[in-house]
């Protein structure tokens, strides 16, 4: 996932900080995006 900077791009950028007084930093996660996968399998399988 991401741009191939190995997040490194995403770091710098502070990009976490947009997220926590948001109260989404488990959005953050590089794995995050699993449970939005899963959760579209569910409600459309393949």
């Amino acid at each position: 996932m991401g741009d191939g900077s190995g997040g490194r791009r995403t770091r710098s950028l502070n990009i976490g900080a947009l997220y926590e007084p948001l109260g989404l930093e488990d959005w953050y996660h590089p794995v995050a995006y699993k449970a939005v996968y899963e959760r579209f399998l569910h409600v459309s399988p393949e």
